[in-house]
C-alpha cells in the first residue's frame, strides 16, 4: 500500500495551539503515532493561546528553521480565538500548512479564508487525522522539493503552465473541459480522457465519474455521492466508482 511522502533527511516542525491540555495531548499523541508509522522525524511546540502563538510568529518571521511548518489550531480558545490568530499570521505572511481542531463544525467551515486545509473535529480519531495528515504530507512534500510538475493549458490564444498540485478537479462539459486550480478557472477545447492523460503521471488523479477527473491531494472527505474538496466545494461520484475512489483514498493515508 503507498505511502504519503517521506520528508527524508528532514525535522518536521509541527506547533499545537489549544488552550485544552487534554485534548492537545490527543493531538500529540495523533501525531506521533503517525509520524511514527511513517518514519517521519517531527518536533513539536505547544502554546496554550493565539496571543503566544501569534508573537512567537512575528519575532520569528526571518527565521526559517524556527517557525512551524504544520500548524494545529484550536478554534474555541478565550481572548484571541483560532480563526483570528490564523488571520493574523496569515496577514504577517506566513504560510505553514493549517489544520484546525475544534468541537463545533461550523466554526471550521470559514477555514478557506485563511488557506486551511480543514479541520478535525474534536474528539479527534485516528483515520480523520490521517486523512489530513496526508494531505498535509504532500504539501510539505512539494514545499522541500521546491519543485511541482506542471503542465501546459492553452487558454484563450495563450499558453499557460499550470502546476498539477495546483488542480482542484476537471470537469468535462461538451467538448470542453474546465480546470479548476487554486489560480482560478480554465477552460479548453480538450476530452477528459486527454485531461486525464495529461495529469494522472503528474499526481493522484482519479476519474470519480464520466464528468469529472479529481485530485485526491485536495478531496478532504465523501459523504454519501459527494466529494468535498478543501475549498469549500463539492462533486458527485457515480455508484460504481465509490468503492474505488474510498480505496485510492485509504491507500493515500
Amino acid at each position: 500500500m503507498p505511502k504519503p511522502p517521506i520528508l527524508y533527511n528532514i525535522l518536521m516542525r509541527t506547533a499545537i495551539i489549544d488552550d485544552q491540555e487534554t485534548e492537545a495531548e490527543q493531538t500529540y499523541n495523533l501525531l506521533t503515532t503517525y509520524c511514527a508509522k511513517h518514519s517521519i522525524s517531527f518536533e513539536c511546540s505547544r502554546f496554550t493561546n493565539g496571543e503566544d502563538f501569534l508573537q512567537f510568529i512575528l519575532e520569528n518571521q526571518t527565521n526559517a528553521n524556527v517557525l512551524p511548518e504544520l500548524i494545529f489550531m484550536d478554534i474555541e480558545m478565550p481572548g484571541l480565538n483560532g480563526m483570528d490568530t490564523a488571520r493574523k499570521i496569515r496577514e504577517a505572511g506566513n504560510e505553514s500548512v493549517l489544520i484546525f481542531t475544534t468541537r463545533l463544525a461550523q466554526y471550521a467551515t470559514h477555514g478557506y479564508e485563511v488557506d486551511a486545509i480543514g479541520y478535525l473535529l474534536k474528539p479527534l480519531d485516528q483515520y480523520s487525522f490521517a486523512m489530513r495528515m496526508k494531505k498535509a504530507m504532500y504539501l510539505l512534500a512539494a514545499t522541500h522539493e521546491n519543485s511541482s510538475a506542471t503542465f501546459s493549458l492553452n487558454y484563450r490564444g495563450k499558453t499557460s503552465q499550470i502546476k498539477a498540485a495546483d488542480v482542484y478537479y476537471v470537469e468535462v462539459k461538451g467538448h470542453y473541459c474546465i480546470y479548476y486550480t487554486t489560480q482560478g478557472t480554465f477552460e479548453v477545447k480538450e476530452s477528459l480522457i486527454t485531461a486525464a492523460e495529461k495529469l494522472n503521471p503528474l499526481g493522484n488523479f482519479f476519474a470519480c465519474s464520466r464528468f469529472y477527473l479529481i485530485n485526491l491531494n485536495h478531496v478532504t472527505t465523501v459523504q454519501g455521492y459527494e466529494v468535498y474538496f478543501d475549498h469549500a466545494t463539492s462533486v458527485k461520484v457515480s455508484r460504481l466508482k465509490k468503492s474505488q475512489l474510498i480505496e485510492r483514498l485509504g491507500s493515500l493515508s
